[in-house]
């Protein structure tokens, strides 16, 4: 079983306990919660599909702050 207990009632999570994301991406039912790794993969559960999962989880995590109107001028802040 995946370790997502801190995720239920947060999240939309299937029967066997996985978060659910959108897609082909790590994007969750919240905006701007994001899953990757053994918590949403039910079938490989692999070391290297846990890392590209967290690397797509980053991608779309930038890409929701930059819709949120996050810049380089509020980075540098």
């Amino acid at each position: 079983y995946p370790n997502s207990d801190i995720a239920k009632g947060v999240v939309a999570l299937d029967e066997g306990g996985h978060i659910l994301v959108q897609d082909r991406t790590q994007k969750t039912s919240v905006p701007g919660i994001f899953a990757a790794g053994d918590v949403v993969d039910f079938k490989y559960r692999q070391a290297g599909v846990s890392s590209g999962d967290g690397i797509k989880a980053g991608l779309d995590a930038a890409e929701f702050l930059r819709m949120q109107g996050y810049n380089d001028a509020i980075a540098t802040k």
